[in-house]
């Protein structure tokens, strides 16, 4: 009966009831609570706002937590309003993907050229730990095949991954898929696949799976990219929990 009455409250409210007893914290640390909490919360209407700035040579990132409802009530509100009266979350990192409430992270050392991740969550603002640093090489990239990168969630390991496709050789058309997940000790190389044209390096999760758009692999020529209709257009998939990937069709 707690669990149930506990799952229907606000996060805020939950980080407040933590501190009543141990057997409070426990009950609401738990992964089984914070399962459900997140399968009832999901009917609820917030938005993150994202939007950039940039701080002499490095841009930074910021993140906005807000209900909906708080948009159509006050439409003439601006970002910095917002900023007053939703604290942002974290201005170091650049947002690189949202899955379940988690905000996947990510920083670039440019004098080292090691790059890492992190993950964060807007509404208790804990943040992990950074991941293992890897170290793409920028020389090598071959535009537009280039790095790409994702953040989903596997539920059948129950983890949460971020994926990266590199083109890490000089004048190659091979893509490196490495994979770090939530607790990891390093990235992961689960195979090598062949390059894709991109269109974004950002990849959206979709029911287990992470996407792309790419333009069709037969473009191999700038001209041929650039003769391209929208319905020709194709999606570079990988499955998260098979470690395999596929082309769809875009339309």
């Amino acid at each position: 009966m707690l669990m149930e009455i506990l799952s229907r409250l606000s996060v805020k409210d939950l980080l407040r009831f933590k501190r009543v007893s141990k057997g409070w914290n426990h009950l609401i640390s738990d992964s089984t609570f914070v399962k459900l909490h997140l399968q009832r919360s999901s009917k609820s209407t917030h938005i993150l706002l994202t939007f950039n700035d940039y701080f002499y040579t490095k841009r930074r990132d910021f993140a906005i937590v807000c209900p909906v409802q708080d948009l159509l009530d006050n439409p003439n509100s601006t970002l910095e309003t917002f900023s007053h009266k939703y604290r942002p979350f974290d201005r170091n990192y650049s947002i690189l993907g949202v899955c379940n409430g988690l905000v996947c992270l990510g920083d670039y050392n440019y004098e080292f050229k090691e790059y890492w991740v992190r993950f964060g969550n807007p509404a208790t603002r804990i943040m992990s730990k950074d991941s293992p640093h890897v170290r793409p090489n920028p020389d090598h990239y071959n535009y537009p095949y280039m790095f790409m990168i994702g953040f989903g969630y596997d539920d059948w390991s129950d983890t949460y991954q971020v994926v990266f496709l590199e083109n890490n050789r000089k004048n190659s058309q091979k893509l490196d898929v490495r994979v770090y997940c939530s607790g990891d000790k390093c990235w992961r190389k689960t195979f090598t696949c062949d390059a894709v044209p991109t269109l974004t390096g950002l990849g959206i999760c979709v029911s287990g799976t992470l996407n792309w758009l790419v333009f069709p692999k037969s473009c191999s020529d700038v001209k041929q990219r650039g003769a391209v209709k929208m319905n020709e257009l194709e999606i570079f998939s990988y499955d998260l929990k098979k470690e395999t990937c596929s082309y769809l069709m875009a339309l």
